[in-house]
């Protein structure tokens, strides 16, 4: 009783996202051959409304292809919603015979969103290179750039001797792009710092890893919030301090600027955590000098300070 329940529910939910029958596109099927809908992004759900129709996906290893077929019998309707939120509403047709066995479904035919807005791929693509350009220029400014997992299908860096051409034709054409699939590899990978940590109130600051690559250090760090309250970043600060002999002498600071910051959280909800990453132009630290970096929460007071030592510093991966 239950599944034919949800159907029904499915099937007055379409019709309130269509609103219109001109945006639903039929589909024929026939029991000898396979329909094929390819969509844009993987399929999560699909839901044929007749028993006389079936609606087949691979639901171990996600992808975008799915398969319909059906027998003699009344008209249907088809739910699928894709793994960006799009819900897509199809009226399933019996056809012995099939003039066209495969259809390329774009978003731009999407009749509503789980999420509330349907998604367009070419948005947000779009979006990608607006944040691009606006990082190019403040590259050009000397002003820092903050970059983001951009939502878009790029290929992972692998960083190997037959790659090397490719690394380093990206890194002159688009530096941006280059450093950000940089830095969401490095996100990804595992602790190499087990004891570069400082903590205040339940609140940990890590130096996860500091990798030296083309003219670049990457600074892999880790917020660790345990307690139950929200920590909310105010800034984060790099300072070269140089360590005064003279206890009347105060700590010499010298604020360093980044070129790049990978997603940098402003909010770290209670017993959760967040790895980002500053990019810095490379540059090394000289005797009784250390490197400051200094987390500062916004309204309140846990604070906390990672001093890095020479070694450190001067030694990346």
């Amino acid at each position: 009783m239950k599944p034919i329940l949800l159907i029904i529910f499915l099937n007055a939910f379409i019709a309130v996202c269509s609103g219109q029958k001109d945006e639903t596109r039929v589909i024929y099927v026939s029991d000898n051959k396979n329909t094929t809908l390819v969509f844009e992004d993987d399929i999560e759900r699909g839901i044929a409304g007749a028993s006389n129709y079936s609606f087949n996906f691979d639901k171990a290893v996600a992808g975008p292809i799915g398969l319909v077929k059906g027998t003699n019998g009344p008209d249907s309707n088809l739910l699928v919603v894709t793994s960006n939120g799009n819900m897509y509403n199809f009226t399933l047709k019996y056809k012995r015979s099939l003039d066209k066995t495969y259809f390329f479904i774009k978003d731009t035919m999407a009749v509503g969103n789980t999420n509330g807005k349907i998604v367009h791929r070419a948005d947000q693509e779009r979006l990608a290179e607006i944040e691009r350009k606006e990082a190019e220029a403040k590259m050009k400014e000397g002003n820092p750039v903050t970059i983001n997992g951009y939502d878009t299908e790029t290929e992972t860096i692998v960083y190997d001797s037959e790659e090397k051409k490719k690394e380093d034709i990206l890194y002159n054409q688009d530096k941006v792009e280059y450093i950000r699939k940089f830095c969401s590899n490095e996100t990804s990978k595992d602790l190499f710092f087990k004891s570069k940590y400082a903590s205040s109130g339940g609140v940990y600051f890590q130096l996860k890893n500091l990798v030296y690559n083309k003219n670049e250090l990457y600074f892999t760090l880790i917020i660790d919030n345990t307690t139950n309250l929200d920590y909310d970043v105010r800034d984060i600060e790099f300072y070269m301090v140089s360590k005064q002999r003279s206890k009347s002498t105060s700590t010499q600071k010298i604020m360093l600027k980044p070129m790049y910051i990978f997603d940098q959280p402003k909010r770290i909800e209670g017993n959760h955590q967040q790895t980002f990453v500053y990019v810095f132009d490379k540059f090394s630290v000289g005797p009784k000098k250390s490197l400051d970096i200094e987390l500062l929460e916004n309204k309140g007071e846990r604070n906390i300070i990672l001093a890095l030592d020479v070694n450190t510093i001067n030694n990346p991966n």
